[in-house]
């Protein structure tokens, strides 16, 4: 386990998109910020909110998959957060059927 899975802060992904989309806050510099800072973020409130904007899920992947690429995080770091999000996704996907 790494420091970011351990943090206590969750910063709102809703507020993370809407930084994002709004505001046209580069993710990747957002989410270096971040985890600077110790934070760890709310995928899943990321991801509900670009969905009720209408974004669909393959653009939502790709940008956090391109964001996290840029970030000073390790590796397996990248990949279990990319991981989780497509799992999310997928899990929520055949909740709505």
């Amino acid at each position: 386990m790494n420091q970011i899975e351990h943090s206590t802060k969750v910063y709102p992904g809703k507020k993370l998109f809407e930084l994002k989309a709004t505001h046209g806050l580069p993710l990747d510099v957002a989410l270096d910020h971040l985890f600077a800072a110790g934070a760890s973020i709310d995928w899943t409130g990321f991801i509900d909110c670009a969905r009720s904007n209408g974004w669909y899920d393959f653009r939502i992947i790709a940008l956090i998959e391109n964001s996290l690429e840029d970030c000073l995080i390790d590796r397996d770091t990248k990949l279990a957060i990319v991981e989780r999000s497509k799992a999310y996704i997928m899990n929520t996907l055949a909740c709505a059927r």
